[in-house]
């Protein structure tokens, strides 16, 4: 299921960032944005920083994929 971004405007969101800490399980996440089949990896201790500040067809849905237990940190600006 879609993360809860909160009440962004239509054109999407103008930064996000994404941080998964550090852990264990060497474990990756994986990020996908507005539906794709296809996402982006992050690793352990990595994060990914997305800014635009005049989207026209940016992020509106966040879904992230785990395979173990771990803490992922989102922060959304719309």
């Amino acid at each position: 299921a879609p993360l809860d971004l909160g009440t962004i405007g239509a054109a999407g969101l103008k930064g996000l960032l994404i941080k998964v800490d550090p852990n264990t399980t060497g474990q990756a996440v994986l990020a996908k944005f507005n539906g794709a089949s296809q996402g982006v990896e992050i690793g352990p201790g990595g994060f990914l920083l997305y800014g635009n500040p005049v989207p026209v067809a940016g992020v509106t849905q966040l879904d992230i994929t785990y395979a173990a237990s771990c803490v992922v940190r989102v922060w959304a600006l719309g």
